[in-house]
């Protein structure tokens, strides 16, 4: 609250502001029309230096003596050099040394420059100033123009010929111009003088309505300071009303970081009373210990400097319960001032819901974007799966058909009918087997393969398969090695599926190992598993392909096309190792490095007698 002294000297500044305020608008009058007075003389000057120009010139043409010229361009100077600071004052960023020059050059008094050059700047584009200028600029179109001609009768009567139709010509066209400068001489100062009246006019009204506002502020202001104890105790029982009332935290602290006020919803978030807390340090009652150095900063360099990061905006920080627990509140700190105290006013909200419900939403995102990735990663694998399918069935029909067609033929060679058959044979084998994969993979997705399982050695299945993919091996050069288990391998299986999961191993081992390479194949009981590992010296695997390896239509790159396949077969020996309760996993050190396959599969109780 105000004292008396403080309001009886803020009414005294008021009507002081009120002199002071009729006291500026009375010199900027003064300094208006002490502007306009300097370009009426200057344009009495350019007035005179006209005629005299024209009055020079044409004397010349009758005297034809270099002084009469002379005199001339003595004259001309002057509208010339008004025409200079003109041009410059209209430029972005003048000279005001080109235009101070030219003013002096136009006769202007030097301590009239200032003042035409402020009444220039600041009214230029207003009413009458701005058509003032608009005559000026005109005239020294004129004023060029005459200057022109001035130049082209030296020259003629210089050139010592007889040109005397030339220099009459000439003549009238300079009184002509002479003729039309006369009204914009009258104009350019009628423009100026209307220009003074409308602004003294204004002046004295802005006068008027100015001590008016001022002194009926000043009244008003005296009778609101009169009413301010009133209106400061009703404030303060509104804010006691609002901070008792309020769901956000209020806390209040001086420049040292003391509270000094906590509100009831202050006090049920922290867990402390209020009274327990006023006068303490902020900092060592609700602040956790690692953030304590940083809030001190923070407010020194406040009440230092006026400046902070954090005020005036709304962040998150952590707050600290009164039994030591931390949480994420919102927070926004309002520098105020109250009765010449630096204050901080804190809103504070705690948000653990809105963290928790941001949380499970972004997981929740997170899996959709997942799931999203995942549907378009098969749908893209089924449209590349559906592309090879129709090449590699179409593959084998082409060899077919052509022995066909050709052993129809009667000229047929009957010596080319064992290659034909073993062609039509080995293609439809292949196909047969496309045609098996598909048919596999479908039981398997719904679940209607049987499997026909019974005791059998893993060891016999192994034997087999190798068997079959021999002649395959030995075709590129390639070094099958087979090691053993001495004694039985008992699992109980369906032996069909079992040789279908060896023999799709052996043949990608072969199918992507280079001549001259090598295929092992280790058959182990291992910690009360059978185990089956075929490991080839081949092209190997990506790392970031082996977690996909044994997905359905998944090839690693292109360059698998040109072995043919579906990309089914590991897909199909990870279903039927997990139908028989096992496991397939593959392991590579990256590409040329090859890659080794581990079928693990529970073993059969051994047989009885």
């Amino acid at each position: 609250m105000l004292s008396v002294g403080w309001r009886t000297a803020l009414i005294v500044l008021f009507f002081v502001a009120i002199i002071a305020g009729i006291f500026l608008l009375t010199q900027a009058e003064m300094t208006l029309l002490a502007g306009v007075r300097a370009y009426v003389g200057g344009e009495s000057l350019w007035s005179k230096a006209q005629k005299e120009a024209v009055f020079h010139l044409t004397r010349y043409a009758d005297s034809r003596r270099e002084e009469d010229y002379r005199r001339y361009l003595s004259a001309i100077a002057v509208p010339l050099g008004d025409a200079q600071a003109r041009r410059e004052l209209e430029q972005p960023q003048p000279d005001m040394d080109l235009v101070r020059s030219g003013f002096l050059q136009g006769g202007n008094h030097p301590e009239d420059i200032a003042s035409m050059v402020r009444l220039f700047q600041r009214f230029h584009r207003v009413g009458y100033l701005a058509n003032a200028i608009a005559i000026w600029t005109e005239a020294d179109g004129y004023i060029d123009r005459l200057r022109q001609l001035g130049d082209t009768l030296h020259d003629e009567i210089s050139s010592g010929g007889d040109a005397t139709d030339r220099v009459a010509t000439l003549l009238d066209e300079i009184h002509e111009i002479d003729d039309r400068l006369t009204p914009l001489e009258t104009g350019f100062s009628r423009a100026l003088a209307d220009g003074a009246r409308a602004a003294k006019a204004w002046e004295r009204r802005a006068t008027t309505v100015a001590a008016l506002l001022l002194a009926t502020f000043g009244v008003v202001l005296s009778w609101r300071l009169m009413r301010g104890e009133a209106r400061e105790r009703d404030s303060q029982m509104g804010i006691d009303a609002m901070l008792h009332t309020a769901l956000d935290c209020i806390v209040t602290i001086d420049a040292d970081g003391r509270i000094i006020e906590f509100n009831p919803a202050a006090e049920r978030t922290f867990g402390v009373a209020r009274e327990a807390v006023l006068g303490k340090e902020l900092a060592a009652v609700v602040i956790p210990p690692q953030l304590r150095d940083r809030h001190r900063q923070g407010l020194a360099r406040f009440v230092a400097s006026g400046h902070g990061t954090i005020a005036g905006r709304r962040i998150e920080i952590s707050g600290l319960r009164g039994d030591g627990s931390e949480f994420p509140c919102e927070l926004s700190i309002t520098p105020i001032h109250r009765q010449g105290r630096l204050l901080f006013t804190g809103h504070l909200r705690d948000i653990s819901e809105r963290h928790r419900a941001e949380t499970e939403r972004a997981a929740l995102l997170a899996r959709e974007r997942a799931a999203r990735r995942a549907a378009e990663a098969a749908n893209r694998a089924k449209d590349e799966f559906l592309a090879t399918l129709s090449h590699e069935l179409r593959t084998p029909l082409g060899p077919i058909l052509g022995w066909v067609q050709l052993l129809r033929e009667d000229d047929t060679d009957t010596t080319l009918l064992p290659e034909a058959l073993e062609t039509i044979g080995r293609n439809a084998t292949l196909q047969l087997r496309l045609i098996e994969d598909l048919l596999d993979v479908a039981r398997i997705t719904s679940g209607k393969l049987q499997l026909q399982p019974h005791r059998c050695d893993l060891r016999g299945i192994v034997t087999a398969s190798l068997e079959t993919v021999r002649l395959a091996a030995d075709g590129k050069g390639i070094a099958l090695d087979f090691a053993i288990a001495a004694e039985p391998v008992p699992v109980l299986g369906d032996p069909k599926r079992l040789q279908q999961v060896v023999w799709n191993l052996l043949s990608n081992a072969v199918k992507f190992t280079p001549r001259g390479g090598r295929v092992d194949v280790r058959v182990a009981r291992d910690d009360g598993q059978a185990s089956v590992s075929v490991r080839d010296t081949g092209k190997g695997i990506e790392p970031w392909f082996l977690p996909h390896v044994f997905g359905r239509f998944q090839q690693e790159d292109e360059s698998a096309r040109t072995t043919g396949g579906l990309g089914l077969g590991l897909a199909i020996v990870r279903d039927l190792v997990e139908l028989h309760g096992g496991t397939v996993s593959a392991d590579s050190d990256g590409p040329g490095h090859g890659a080794t396959f581990t079928v693990r599969l529970p073993l059969a109780p051994l047989a009885e007698g």
